[in-house]
Protein backbone atom coordinates (compact mmCIF):
# COMPACT_ATOMS: atom_id res chain seq x y z
CA UNK A 1 0.00 0.00 0.00
CA UNK A 2 1.35 3.46 -1.05
CA UNK A 3 2.12 6.41 1.52
CA UNK A 4 -0.02 9.54 0.93
CA UNK A 5 1.76 12.29 -0.02
CA UNK A 6 2.52 15.68 2.01
CA UNK A 7 0.32 17.52 0.67
CA UNK A 8 -3.05 14.60 0.66
CA UNK A 9 -1.83 14.37 4.76
CA UNK A 10 -1.74 18.79 4.82
CA UNK A 11 -5.63 18.99 3.39
CA UNK A 12 -7.15 15.68 4.89
CA UNK A 13 -9.29 15.06 7.37
CA UNK A 14 -10.25 18.58 8.32
CA UNK A 15 -6.82 20.06 9.30
CA UNK A 16 -7.04 22.98 7.09
CA UNK A 17 -9.71 24.41 9.21
CA UNK A 18 -8.29 23.62 12.40
CA UNK A 19 -4.87 24.65 10.95
CA UNK A 20 -7.26 28.32 10.63
CA UNK A 21 -9.17 28.13 13.61
CA UNK A 22 -5.71 28.19 15.08
CA UNK A 23 -4.40 30.83 13.24
CA UNK A 24 -7.36 33.12 13.98
CA UNK A 25 -7.13 31.97 17.84
CA UNK A 26 -3.21 33.05 17.68
CA UNK A 27 -2.99 35.76 14.99
CA UNK A 28 -4.68 38.69 17.20
CA UNK A 29 -2.75 37.37 19.88
CA UNK A 30 0.68 37.72 18.90
CA UNK A 31 -0.34 41.44 17.01
CA UNK A 32 -1.18 42.77 20.02
CA UNK A 33 1.56 41.36 21.86
CA UNK A 34 4.33 42.16 18.91
CA UNK A 35 2.38 45.30 17.69
CA UNK A 36 0.47 46.82 20.93
CA UNK A 37 3.55 49.29 21.99
CA UNK A 38 3.72 50.74 17.82
CA UNK A 39 -0.42 51.22 17.53
CA UNK A 40 -0.72 53.00 20.99
CA UNK A 41 2.03 55.29 20.08
CA UNK A 42 0.45 56.19 16.80
CA UNK A 43 2.74 54.37 14.47
CA UNK A 44 -0.05 52.06 12.88
CA UNK A 45 -0.83 48.33 12.13
CA UNK A 46 2.10 46.44 10.00
CA UNK A 47 -0.07 44.68 8.06
CA UNK A 48 2.82 43.00 6.49
CA UNK A 49 3.68 41.58 10.27
CA UNK A 50 0.54 40.84 10.77
CA UNK A 51 -0.06 38.38 8.20
CA UNK A 52 3.07 36.60 9.44
CA UNK A 53 1.43 36.63 12.79
CA UNK A 54 -1.71 34.78 11.22
CA UNK A 55 0.29 32.57 8.41
CA UNK A 56 3.05 31.31 11.15
CA UNK A 57 0.43 29.69 13.27
CA UNK A 58 -1.49 28.19 9.86
CA UNK A 59 1.51 26.75 8.97
CA UNK A 60 2.67 25.44 12.04
CA UNK A 61 -0.35 24.21 13.12
CA UNK A 62 -0.77 22.57 9.31
CA UNK A 63 2.69 20.98 9.85
CA UNK A 64 2.05 19.40 13.05
CA UNK A 65 -0.88 17.80 11.92
CA UNK A 66 1.10 16.40 8.77
CA UNK A 67 3.96 15.10 11.14
CA UNK A 68 1.56 13.66 13.33
CA UNK A 69 -0.57 11.84 10.66
CA UNK A 70 2.62 10.60 9.00
CA UNK A 71 4.28 9.64 12.08
CA UNK A 72 1.15 7.54 13.32
CA UNK A 73 0.92 5.96 8.95
CA UNK A 74 4.21 5.06 8.98
CA UNK A 75 3.32 3.37 12.41
CA UNK A 76 0.92 1.17 11.49
CA UNK A 77 2.74 -0.04 7.96
CA UNK A 78 5.64 -0.93 10.28
CA UNK A 79 2.81 -3.56 12.62
CA UNK A 80 1.48 -4.61 9.51
CA UNK A 81 2.20 -8.41 8.84
CA UNK A 82 4.30 -9.59 6.13
CA UNK A 83 2.78 -11.56 3.31
CA UNK A 84 5.20 -14.89 4.72
CA UNK A 85 3.63 -14.83 8.04
CA UNK A 86 -0.41 -14.23 7.14
CA UNK A 87 -1.30 -17.66 8.10
CA UNK A 88 0.22 -16.69 11.35
CA UNK A 89 -1.08 -13.08 11.39
CA UNK A 90 -3.91 -14.33 11.57
CA UNK A 91 -4.41 -16.61 13.53
CA UNK A 92 -3.14 -14.72 16.23
CA UNK A 93 -4.81 -11.40 17.54
CA UNK A 94 -3.51 -8.06 16.30
CA UNK A 95 -1.50 -5.88 18.77
CA UNK A 96 -1.91 -2.39 18.88
CA UNK A 97 1.11 -0.13 19.40
CA UNK A 98 0.81 2.45 22.47
CA UNK A 99 0.14 5.80 21.33
CA UNK A 100 2.82 8.24 21.54
CA UNK A 101 2.37 11.73 22.63
CA UNK A 102 1.31 14.31 20.09
CA UNK A 103 0.39 11.32 17.21
CA UNK A 104 -2.84 9.84 15.50
CA UNK A 105 -4.41 6.70 17.22
CA UNK A 106 -6.38 4.69 15.00
CA UNK A 107 -9.65 3.80 16.85
CA UNK A 108 -10.41 1.11 14.00
CA UNK A 109 -12.44 3.65 12.09
CA UNK A 110 -11.80 5.19 9.04
CA UNK A 111 -11.16 8.90 10.68
CA UNK A 112 -7.80 8.74 12.90
CA UNK A 113 -8.63 10.56 16.58
CA UNK A 114 -6.40 12.81 18.32
CA UNK A 115 -4.11 11.56 21.47
CA UNK A 116 -5.45 12.96 24.62
CA UNK A 117 -1.73 14.04 25.75
CA UNK A 118 -1.91 16.29 22.00
CA UNK A 119 -5.43 18.15 23.56
CA UNK A 120 -3.65 18.35 26.76
CA UNK A 121 -0.98 20.49 24.96
CA UNK A 122 -3.31 22.14 23.01
CA UNK A 123 -4.72 23.23 26.11
CA UNK A 124 -2.41 24.21 27.56
CA UNK A 125 -1.23 26.61 24.67
CA UNK A 126 -4.88 27.91 24.39
CA UNK A 127 -4.56 28.97 28.06
CA UNK A 128 -1.38 30.39 27.51
CA UNK A 129 -2.93 32.57 24.85
CA UNK A 130 -5.66 33.45 26.71
CA UNK A 131 -3.52 34.43 29.61
CA UNK A 132 -1.21 36.77 26.63
CA UNK A 133 -5.10 37.95 25.47
CA UNK A 134 -5.78 39.19 29.29
CA UNK A 135 -2.84 40.77 29.61
CA UNK A 136 -3.19 42.64 26.36
CA UNK A 137 -6.76 43.23 27.50
CA UNK A 138 -5.98 44.66 31.06
CA UNK A 139 -3.40 46.93 29.47
CA UNK A 140 -5.05 48.31 26.77
CA UNK A 141 -7.60 49.63 29.48
CA UNK A 142 -4.75 51.16 31.22
CA UNK A 143 -3.62 52.75 28.44
CA UNK A 144 -6.98 53.75 27.75
CA UNK A 145 -7.64 55.54 31.22
CA UNK A 146 -4.03 57.34 30.69
CA UNK A 147 -4.65 58.18 27.38
CA UNK A 148 -7.88 59.86 27.85
CA UNK A 149 -6.03 61.95 30.96
CA UNK A 150 -3.66 62.47 28.25
CA UNK A 151 -6.81 63.67 25.78
CA UNK A 152 -8.33 65.76 28.50
CA UNK A 153 -4.60 67.41 29.66
CA UNK A 154 -3.74 68.47 25.64
CA UNK A 155 -7.34 69.70 25.28
CA UNK A 156 -7.41 71.81 28.07
CA UNK A 157 -3.48 72.69 26.83
CA UNK A 158 -4.98 74.38 24.07
CA UNK A 159 -7.69 75.58 25.32
CA UNK A 160 -4.78 77.68 27.06
CA UNK A 161 -2.94 78.23 24.23
CA UNK A 162 -5.68 79.56 22.13
CA UNK A 163 -6.21 82.08 25.04
CA UNK A 164 -2.83 83.35 25.18
CA UNK A 165 -3.27 83.90 21.06
CA UNK A 166 -6.14 85.57 21.91
CA UNK A 167 -4.61 87.97 24.72
CA UNK A 168 -1.26 88.26 22.15
CA UNK A 169 -3.67 89.52 19.80
CA UNK A 170 -5.71 91.87 21.98
CA UNK A 171 -2.13 93.17 23.29
CA UNK A 172 -1.05 93.91 19.45
CA UNK A 173 -4.21 95.98 19.05
CA UNK A 174 -3.69 98.02 21.98
CA UNK A 175 0.31 98.65 21.10
CA UNK A 176 -0.68 99.41 17.41
CA UNK A 177 -3.02 101.86 18.80
CA UNK A 178 -0.43 103.53 21.52
CA UNK A 179 2.04 102.95 18.26
CA UNK A 180 -0.42 105.74 16.67
CA UNK A 181 -0.54 107.61 19.42
CA UNK A 182 2.73 108.06 20.08
CA UNK A 183 3.09 108.92 16.51
CA UNK A 184 0.64 111.94 17.41
CA UNK A 185 2.54 112.61 20.77
CA UNK A 186 5.90 113.02 18.02
CA UNK A 187 3.93 115.27 15.84
CA UNK A 188 2.59 117.33 18.63
CA UNK A 189 5.93 117.65 20.58
CA UNK A 190 7.75 118.72 17.01
CA UNK A 191 4.87 121.76 16.83
CA UNK A 192 5.56 122.61 20.31
CA UNK A 193 9.24 122.83 19.39
CA UNK A 194 8.96 124.70 16.57
CA UNK A 195 6.54 127.02 18.58
CA UNK A 196 8.93 127.36 21.53
CA UNK A 197 11.93 128.50 18.87
CA UNK A 198 10.11 130.76 17.35
CA UNK A 199 8.89 132.10 20.61
CA UNK A 200 12.68 132.00 21.90
CA UNK A 201 13.43 134.16 18.59
CA UNK A 202 10.41 136.68 18.79
CA UNK A 203 11.65 137.29 22.90
CA UNK A 204 14.86 138.04 21.91
CA UNK A 205 13.83 140.41 19.25
CA UNK A 206 11.44 141.79 21.85
CA UNK A 207 14.68 142.46 23.95
CA UNK A 208 16.58 143.58 21.04
CA UNK A 209 13.88 146.06 20.80
CA UNK A 210 13.26 147.20 24.35
CA UNK A 211 16.87 147.79 24.92
CA UNK A 212 17.28 150.48 21.91
CA UNK A 213 13.54 151.93 23.47
CA UNK A 214 15.78 152.27 26.76
CA UNK A 215 18.72 153.62 25.27
CA UNK A 216 16.26 156.36 23.35
CA UNK A 217 14.74 156.88 26.31
CA UNK A 218 17.98 157.67 27.72
CA UNK A 219 18.97 160.25 25.48
CA UNK A 220 15.33 162.16 25.92
CA UNK A 221 16.24 161.77 29.33
CA UNK A 222 19.34 164.06 28.85
CA UNK A 223 17.78 166.51 26.74
CA UNK A 224 15.37 166.23 29.42
CA UNK A 225 17.83 167.46 31.42
CA UNK A 226 19.40 169.75 29.11
CA UNK A 227 15.93 171.40 28.73
CA UNK A 228 16.09 172.03 33.03
CA UNK A 229 19.44 173.18 33.19
CA UNK A 230 18.72 175.79 30.03
CA UNK A 231 15.64 176.50 32.32
CA UNK A 232 17.31 177.46 35.45
CA UNK A 233 19.52 178.97 33.53
CA UNK A 234 17.06 180.97 31.89
CA UNK A 235 15.44 181.93 35.38
CA UNK A 236 18.78 183.07 36.97
CA UNK A 237 19.09 186.07 33.42
CA UNK A 238 15.33 186.93 34.18
CA UNK A 239 15.90 187.66 37.44
CA UNK A 240 18.91 189.57 37.30
CA UNK A 241 17.35 191.56 34.46
CA UNK A 242 14.11 192.21 36.91
CA UNK A 243 16.98 193.45 39.28
CA UNK A 244 18.32 195.85 36.49
CA UNK A 245 15.20 196.88 35.32
CA UNK A 246 14.19 197.83 39.02
CA UNK A 247 17.58 199.84 39.05
CA UNK A 248 16.64 201.74 35.75
CA UNK A 249 13.56 203.04 37.03
CA UNK A 250 10.16 204.12 34.79
CA UNK A 251 12.56 203.39 32.05
CA UNK A 252 12.69 199.51 32.62
CA UNK A 253 9.35 198.99 33.89
CA UNK A 254 8.34 197.40 30.66
CA UNK A 255 11.58 194.99 30.19
CA UNK A 256 10.74 194.35 34.02
CA UNK A 257 7.19 192.80 32.74
CA UNK A 258 9.25 190.80 29.87
CA UNK A 259 11.52 189.51 32.37
CA UNK A 260 8.85 188.29 34.80
CA UNK A 261 7.35 186.32 31.89
CA UNK A 262 10.40 185.11 30.90
CA UNK A 263 11.11 184.05 34.78
CA UNK A 264 7.35 182.40 34.23
CA UNK A 265 8.49 180.88 31.33
CA UNK A 266 11.53 179.57 32.48
CA UNK A 267 9.79 177.75 36.02
CA UNK A 268 7.00 176.78 33.74
CA UNK A 269 10.08 174.72 31.56
CA UNK A 270 11.81 173.91 34.52
CA UNK A 271 8.45 172.04 35.84
CA UNK A 272 8.04 170.33 32.76
CA UNK A 273 11.21 169.32 32.31
CA UNK A 274 11.47 167.70 35.74
CA UNK A 275 8.11 166.13 35.11
CA UNK A 276 9.44 164.34 31.85
CA UNK A 277 12.18 163.10 33.69
CA UNK A 278 9.91 161.86 36.33
CA UNK A 279 7.88 160.15 33.76
CA UNK A 280 11.23 158.84 31.71
CA UNK A 281 12.32 157.63 35.46
CA UNK A 282 8.94 155.76 35.50
CA UNK A 283 9.31 154.19 32.12
CA UNK A 284 12.70 153.13 32.33
CA UNK A 285 11.70 151.13 35.14
CA UNK A 286 8.95 149.96 33.38
CA UNK A 287 11.47 149.05 30.58
CA UNK A 288 13.77 146.96 33.13
CA UNK A 289 11.57 144.93 34.43
CA UNK A 290 9.99 144.14 31.07
CA UNK A 291 13.55 143.59 30.18
CA UNK A 292 13.83 140.85 32.98
CA UNK A 293 10.33 139.54 32.34
CA UNK A 294 11.14 138.88 28.74
CA UNK A 295 14.81 137.74 30.05
CA UNK A 296 13.15 135.24 32.32
CA UNK A 297 10.36 134.23 29.27
CA UNK A 298 13.65 133.47 26.84
CA UNK A 299 15.04 131.50 29.28
CA UNK A 300 11.96 129.61 30.30
CA UNK A 301 11.26 129.10 26.12
CA UNK A 302 14.90 127.47 25.97
CA UNK A 303 14.40 125.44 28.58
CA UNK A 304 11.02 124.20 27.16
CA UNK A 305 12.71 123.91 23.55
CA UNK A 306 15.54 121.82 25.47
CA UNK A 307 12.84 119.56 27.38
CA UNK A 308 10.68 119.51 24.26
CA UNK A 309 13.47 118.40 22.57
CA UNK A 310 14.55 115.47 24.73
CA UNK A 311 10.56 114.28 25.27
CA UNK A 312 10.86 113.83 21.30
CA UNK A 313 14.06 111.51 21.35
CA UNK A 314 12.12 110.26 24.76
CA UNK A 315 9.16 109.39 22.67
CA UNK A 316 11.14 108.38 19.54
CA UNK A 317 12.55 105.47 21.89
CA UNK A 318 9.21 104.68 23.17
CA UNK A 319 7.81 104.43 19.42
CA UNK A 320 10.29 102.11 19.07
CA UNK A 321 9.93 100.19 21.87
CA UNK A 322 6.17 99.95 21.20
CA UNK A 323 7.17 98.89 17.44
CA UNK A 324 9.14 95.87 19.28
CA UNK A 325 6.32 95.09 21.52
CA UNK A 326 4.32 94.79 18.09
CA UNK A 327 6.70 92.26 16.38
CA UNK A 328 6.90 90.52 19.42
CA UNK A 329 2.86 90.27 20.17
CA UNK A 330 2.39 89.37 16.31
CA UNK A 331 5.17 86.63 16.73
CA UNK A 332 3.60 85.29 19.88
CA UNK A 333 0.23 85.16 18.76
CA UNK A 334 1.63 83.86 15.56
CA UNK A 335 3.54 81.03 17.63
CA UNK A 336 0.47 80.46 19.64
CA UNK A 337 -1.67 79.98 16.87
CA UNK A 338 1.08 76.82 15.60
CA UNK A 339 0.89 75.35 19.07
CA UNK A 340 -2.42 75.07 18.84
CA UNK A 341 -2.82 73.38 15.74
CA UNK A 342 -0.09 71.09 17.18
CA UNK A 343 -2.20 70.58 20.38
CA UNK A 344 -4.34 69.70 17.87
CA UNK A 345 -3.09 67.35 15.87
CA UNK A 346 -1.66 65.67 18.90
CA UNK A 347 -5.32 65.42 20.39
CA UNK A 348 -6.22 63.44 16.95
CA UNK A 349 -3.81 61.35 17.30
CA UNK A 350 -4.24 60.34 20.67
CA UNK A 351 -7.91 59.82 20.18
CA UNK A 352 -6.48 57.68 17.15
CA UNK A 353 -4.54 55.92 19.44
CA UNK A 354 -7.46 55.76 21.55
CA UNK A 355 -9.77 54.09 19.70
CA UNK A 356 -7.00 51.94 18.52
CA UNK A 357 -6.36 50.71 22.31
CA UNK A 358 -10.44 50.45 22.53
CA UNK A 359 -10.40 48.26 19.57
CA UNK A 360 -7.18 46.63 21.16
CA UNK A 361 -9.42 45.98 24.51
CA UNK A 362 -12.21 44.67 22.18
CA UNK A 363 -10.39 42.46 19.72
CA UNK A 364 -8.87 40.78 22.83
CA UNK A 365 -11.99 39.97 24.47
CA UNK A 366 -13.21 38.23 21.68
CA UNK A 367 -10.09 36.52 21.31
CA UNK A 368 -10.71 35.68 25.38
CA UNK A 369 -14.06 34.42 24.49
CA UNK A 370 -12.88 32.51 21.79
CA UNK A 371 -10.08 30.66 23.98
CA UNK A 372 -12.74 29.96 26.04
CA UNK A 373 -15.16 28.26 23.97
CA UNK A 374 -11.70 26.72 22.53
CA UNK A 375 -11.13 25.22 25.83
CA UNK A 376 -14.95 24.20 26.85
CA UNK A 377 -14.12 21.73 23.47
CA UNK A 378 -10.89 20.74 24.12
CA UNK A 379 -12.01 19.72 27.55
CA UNK A 380 -15.28 17.82 26.00
CA UNK A 381 -13.51 16.18 23.20
CA UNK A 382 -10.62 15.02 26.27
CA UNK A 383 -13.47 13.47 28.04
CA UNK A 384 -15.22 12.36 25.01
CA UNK A 385 -12.19 10.08 24.54
CA UNK A 386 -11.74 9.72 27.85
CA UNK A 387 -15.31 7.70 28.13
Amino acid sequence: MSQPSLLQLAVSDGTPLRSLVTALVVGPVLTAINQGDAILAGAGLDFGKAALTFVVPFVVATAGAVQAKRSGALQRSSDAPSPNHAASASAEPPVTPAPQRGTLVDSGHSRPTLHPGLLTEASEMVGTIKGNAVKVNTASKARIAFITDLITASQDVKSEVGAIQDLASAIDSSLHAAHQNAGEVVIHARSIASNAEEGVTLSDNVVTSINRLQEDFSQITEISQGIGAIAKQTNLLALNATIEATRAGDAGKGFAVVAAEVKTLANNAGQSAEQINGVLGDLSQSIDEVLKHLEQLSKNLKHALEASAQGQSQTGKISEAIDEAVNVAKQTASQAGAQAERFSSVADRLDQIKQDAEAAVTGSGKNIELTDGVLDKLEAAKRQMSA
